[in-house]
């Protein structure tokens, strides 16, 4: 018979699926790290996330993809007024 602590560790975390609906921009950090922005499709609805690869650093929930569109342009001129991030095309993935 197993214990509770076998039977829990044995469990893998759930993490809940993400698919980019609209890849929105990239950009090259001073550090030259790809810093990337999208709409993505969650379990719960549309978000707005942007990070680098795996580091998510900012996320906000929206409506539809037209005001996800719009929160992420404004991102964008965030990161673009701290300077020295250089604009990048917009693959067909959100992830560099």
């Amino acid at each position: 018979m197993t214990t509770w602590k076998d039977r829990m560790l044995a469990q893998s975390p759930r993490v809940p699926p993400l698919d980019v609906v609209a890849p929105c921009w990239r950009m090259r950090s001073p550090s030259g790290r790809l810093l990337h922005c999208a709409v993505y499709k969650t379990a719960v609805g549309l978000e707005v996330r942007a990070g680098y690869a795996d580091d998510l650093l900012h996320s906000q929930r929206v409506f539809d993809v037209d005001e996800g569109r719009r929160y992420a342009e404004e991102l964008r001129q965030a990161v673009r007024a701290k300077g020295g991030f250089e604009d990048l095309p917009v693959g067909g993935n959100a992830a560099p």
